[in-house]
C-alpha cells in the first residue's frame, strides 16, 4: 500500500480513532495504524510522537466530533426531556451498529493507568453532568447512566433491556 506523502490530520485522526474504537488500544499495533491511516509510520511518529499521541489525539478528535454531534442537543439553550431522550437514543443507535462509547473503552482500558486518558474521561463525565444539569435533569444519575448503557451495549447487553432502563431513569428523573 502506496503512503501518504503528506499527513491529513482529519483523515489520520478519524482512521485512527475508529481503530481504537473497535478494538481498543491494547489490541492496535503501530502497524495496524501504519496501515489504516495510509500514512508511513515516520510520520505517524513524527505528527503523535508515538502510539499513546495518536491514541490521546483520537480520544480528542472523538470527543470534538462524535461527542459534540451526539450530545448538542443536550447543552442547547432551553434542553430538557426531549433532548435527553435523544442523546440515549443517539447512544442506542450507535450501539446497534456495533459502536459504543470510546470514552467508557477508555475509562476501562487505559484509564486506571494513563492519567491523561483519565483526564479525558472525567472531563467527558463532567460535560454529562453538566448538560444534564442544564436541561434539568438528574446530573450524577444520567451520567453514569450513559456510561452504563454504552458499557452494557458493548458487552452485549440487549437493546431493549437498555433502552427499558433509560425508560425508567428518565420517568425517576
Amino acid at each position: 500500500m502506496p503512503r501518504a506523502s503528506r499527513l491529513d490530520p482529519d483523515a489520520c485522526l478519524d482512521a485512527a480513532m475508529a481503530l481504537f474504537w473497535s478494538r481498543g488500544y491494547g489490541a492496535v499495533s503501530i502497524d495496524d495504524l501504519v496501515q489504516a491511516t495510509g500514512t508511513a509510520r515516520y510520520g505517524l511518529y513524527a505528527a503523535f510522537a508515538d502510539k499513546r499521541g495518536l491514541y490521546l489525539a483520537a480520544l480528542a478528535r472523538y470527543r470534538d466530533v462524535i461527542v459534540d454531534r451526539q450530545f448538542s442537543g443536550v447543552e442547547a439553550a432551553g434542553a430538557g426531556p426531549v433532548q435527553v431522550r435523544g442523546y440515549f437514543d443517539a447512544l442506542l443507535a450507535m450501539a446497534a451498529q456495533g459502536w459504543g462509547c470510546l470514552m467508557v473503552n477508555a475509562m476501562i482500558e487505559r484509564a486506571p493507568e494513563d492519567a491523561a486518558v483519565a483526564k479525558f474521561v472525567e472531563a467527558h463525565r463532567l460535560r454529562l453532568r453538566t448538560g444534564f444539569a442544564a436541561a434539568k435533569a438528574n446530573p450524577d444519575l444520567l451520567a453514569n447512566l450513559a456510561f452504563g448503557v454504552a458499557a452494557a451495549a458493548r458487552a452485549g447487553a440487549p437493546l431493549d433491556s437498555l433502552s427499558a432502563a433509560i425508560d425508567t431513569a428518565l420517568a425517576r428523573d
